[in-house]
């Protein structure tokens, strides 16, 4: 659980170090970054998860499918990735703030 709390750090502190030069808020756009994570995640992860799954929905069966394939915990967790990715194509393609 840690080393998973690390990794979502470490992908959202791109994004912020963009957003601080872009002259937008770092710990906003950070948050986004978490944010889009777990909406790819749980989302486009868990329709595919949905899709590909055909047994008992309870916590034991679905344990031992994953043990047995866990490409397909790998890849939710890499559509997890592409939601922070996403964040930050939009933050790239954001004008710069104005200073006043």
């Amino acid at each position: 659980m840690l080393l998973f709390l690390l990794i979502l750090l470490l992908l959202a502190l791109p994004n912020a170090l963009l957003a601080r030069r872009k002259g937008h808020s770092p710990v906003l756009w950070g948050l986004l970054s978490i944010l889009g994570f777990f909406v790819a995640y749980f989302f486009i992860g868990g329709s595919y998860f949905a899709l590909v799954y055909k047994g008992a929905m309870t916590e034991e069966a679905v344990t031992a499918w994953v043990m047995k394939q866990p490409l397909t915990a790998l890849l939710m967790f890499l559509m997890g990735i592409g939601g922070v990715l996403f964040v930050r194509f939009i933050l790239e393609r954001r004008q710069q703030a104005k200073k006043s």
